[in-house]
């Protein structure tokens, strides 16, 4: 199949917020969406309290995800909790609070 015109591509983790700005603004001809094997962290540029440049380490991952891989651990009685952003914009994103108990 030829496909003429704009092709988005979600890419996994992250991305897919993009892939979908990009769908619903620029209406592309097709979507493509690739899913990431394992579970990868990024490094994102972030401050530390005293407003010096460091790095965090992220973990971008859906409820189900995150869900499936603590299970994998050995992880039981899993909890997901959606803490809502608390400021509006185009870029603000809710908070997935993950619990899970594990027996040694």
């Amino acid at each position: 199949m030829t496909c003429r015109g704009r092709v988005v591509g979600d890419l996994g983790s992250g991305a897919a917020r993009h892939a979908a700005h990009l769908a619903a603004r620029h209406e592309p001809a097709q979507v493509v969406a690739v899913a990431q094997p394992d579970v990868v962290s990024i490094d994102v540029p972030a401050k530390t309290p005293e407003g010096g440049a460091t790095t965090m380490r992220r973990w971008v991952l859906q409820e189900h995800v995150w869900a499936k891989v603590l299970d994998e651990a050995g992880f039981t009685r899993i909890t997901v909790d959606v803490l809502p952003s608390t400021v509006s914009g185009p870029r603000t994103a809710d908070t997935l609070l993950v619990t899970g108990v594990r027996q040694l």
